[in-house]
């Protein structure tokens, strides 16, 4: 994963309106929440620790990523998975709300 490439994208999505989904499995899903990052934090060596700081003093962190790509419009998608390869933590950030029917497609 890199780290400096992942890092400066994040950082372009500082003060802006963005969306984002997120899922912790198993439990948790938020989906096309619409919120605006203030800072964005990348930390950690080989797990790593992805922090928004949001505007009125929200955050939302994911833990342990070890993946992440970009698509052709700007997306971010970083995740862990378990032992099994199953998908254990999601964050998606975007600009424009994720269209899931178009993506299962």
């Amino acid at each position: 994963m890199n780290f400096e490439q992942l890092q400066d994208v994040l950082k372009s999505f500082e003060g802006k309106e963005v969306y984002l989904h997120t899922e912790v499995n198993p439990g948790a899903l938020l989906r096309n929440i619409r919120v605006e990052i203030e800072q964005a934090h990348l930390s950690g060596e080989g797990s790593y620790r992805l922090a928004l700081r949001l505007r009125n003093n929200g955050w939302v962190r994911t833990e342990s990523i070890t993946h992440y790509s970009l698509d052709a419009r700007g997306r971010v998608f970083a995740a862990s998975y378990d032992e099994q390869n199953r998908i254990a933590t999601l964050i998606q950030i975007g600009l424009f709300p994720f269209d899931f029917d178009e993506e299962a497609s």
